[in-house]
């Protein structure tokens, strides 16, 4: 038995015998709020909880399973199944360390043949909806109103037609679940506009974890302006058409254009074109962002989203930031933003000398240099995931799978990570150079006349992964 195989047989043991409960999050692995979420999670229930975590590989049709540290000083363990060839494998495995609950967090870029295969187990879960992914397959004629109607059309833009094998799992998976957790209250009450018969009970309203930990953010405060300096204008993540990229750009040119004293910069990413008024900062790693906030100094962060988020985490980062926020009255942003001071809601249909027009006010409001005499106090989030009974965690709990023999030396040889060949590596160039080909001042003209859907759609035939920019 080689030393890799030795230390897993000895990790798996200490990991079976712990008395801790052992939660298994089934989640997508492509970055984003869905890992953020998670990575807050493994912090909340540190100490109380086991979090493995369970996703399909970024290509193929393998599974990947993420085993945490059990010491605190240790390591953790990662093994890789191909499915359904290895399917046996994986339930002998989660049921010898003694899976005690499950958590569905999506069912993106999934084997479509798994989800049949967890379903006929009959095992108890939580899902959470992270986005709108559900609402895919909803006709227009099922709305209750016109607004209802725009607020569908704006939501199933976000999603490609292949989304309805994803959506129609989420429904039936939303139907069994015995809890479904929502992070906003618009959310909530779409669900039971849509799904009614998802029934209240079962239907929970728990924001992400940061806003119990954070408790009360900082109240917000003007940056110095002084007299004939531009407004510091600053767009966040990685901003998509969706997201208010295109509105970016026509409002950064027609500033430029009239000579409006305004200065728009952008920290992330973006695959829609840009143009060069737009000061660009590059992509970022979260452990990065409030320093580079602290470097470009902005005067207000604007989220031009044009499709509703679950909960933003864009949003968060300049909520710790202190930063005046202009925002859609779309999604979750109007709920997170109520009654916070310098914060302003501007319609959905915003023209763009309307955005022009609402910069302007913030730049007299910073230039006015009035006082702030409110602190603001956003309504408490009930413990859940940080209560320690009551909440996320209840009770040692029995496992869920039963049956099953530990895993022999050489099945866990197979399954070792480590000893897995990567995959997927063609895809990684391509979309390397689907991003030059954007990018290129001679190929991008071109491209910028082909419709963003279909580029949305050749890009995912390639991955459902970010086009991240290249390193810098």
């Amino acid at each position: 038995m080689n030393e890799k195989v030795s230390q897993a047989v000895r990790y798996l043991g200490q990991l079976t015998d712990s008395k801790l409960p052992k939660l298994l999050m089934l989640t997508h692995a492509m970055g984003g709020g869905v890992d953020r979420h998670l990575a807050e999670l493994s912090v909340v229930l540190q100490g109380r909880a086991h979090v493995l975590l369970l996703s399909p590989e970024s290509a193929g049709p393998g599974l990947r399973l993420q085993l945490p540290a059990v010491e605190q000083c240790g390591a953790g363990l990662e093994l890789a199944f191909d499915w359904p060839e290895q399917a046996d494998l994986l339930w002998c495995c989660l049921a010898q360390v003694g899976i005690t609950q499950i958590h569905v967090h999506h069912v993106l870029n999934w084997p479509a043949d798994f989800w049949p295969v967890f379903l006929a187990r009959e095992l108890p879960f939580d899902l959470t909806l992270h986005d709108h992914c559900i609402f895919s397959t909803v006709v227009r004629e099922q709305a209750a109103s016109a607004d209802m109607q725009q607020w569908l059309v704006r939501v199933q833009r976000c999603f490609a037609r292949e989304t309805r094998v994803q959506a129609e799992c989420l429904q039936e998976l939303a139907r069994r679940a015995p809890r479904v957790i929502v992070p906003s209250q618009v959310l909530r009450e779409r669900v039971q506009q849509f799904f009614p018969e998802i029934a209240d009970q079962r239907l929970l309203f728990c924001p992400h974890p940061e806003a119990e930990l954070q408790g009360i953010y900082p109240e917000p405060w003007l940056r110095p302006l002084k007299e004939g300096q531009p407004l510091r204008v600053l767009c966040l993540g990685m901003l998509s058409a969706e997201k208010g990229a295109q509105v970016l750009g026509r409002v950064a040119r027609e500033a430029e254009k009239q000579n409006v004293p305004l200065e728009f910069h952008l920290l992330g990413s973006c695959h829609v074109h840009l143009p060069s008024c737009i000061q660009r900062h590059g992509s970022y790693d979260d452990h990065q962002l409030q320093e580079l906030l602290k470097q470009i100094d902005p005067h207000v962060l604007w989220l031009p989203a044009q499709s509703p988020e679950t909960w933003s985490y864009t949003l968060s980062a300049g909520l710790h930031a202190g930063l005046p926020v202009v925002a859609t009255g779309i999604g979750a942003f109007p709920e997170r933003l109520q009654r916070r001071p310098l914060s302003w809601i501007c319609g959905i249909q915003f023209s763009t000398s309307q955005w022009l027009g609402a910069f302007v006010a913030v730049r007299d409001k910073h230039t006015a240099k009035d006082e702030l005499v409110q602190t603001w106090r956003p309504a408490s989030a009930h413990a859940f995931y940080t209560a320690e009974e009551g909440g996320y965690v209840l009770t040692q709990a029995r496992c869920l799978l039963e049956g099953g023999e530990p895993l022999d030396e050489w099945q866990l040889e197979s399954i070792l990570w480590q000893g897995k060949p990567v995959s997927g590596g063609w895809r990684s160039h391509w979309l390397r150079a689907l991003w030059y080909c954007k990018t290129s001042p001679v190929l991008s003209p071109l491209i910028r006349l082909i419709p963003y859907g279909w580029q949305r759609r050749v890009k995912r035939l390639i991955s459902r992964a970010p086009l991240h920019e290249p390193p810098r």
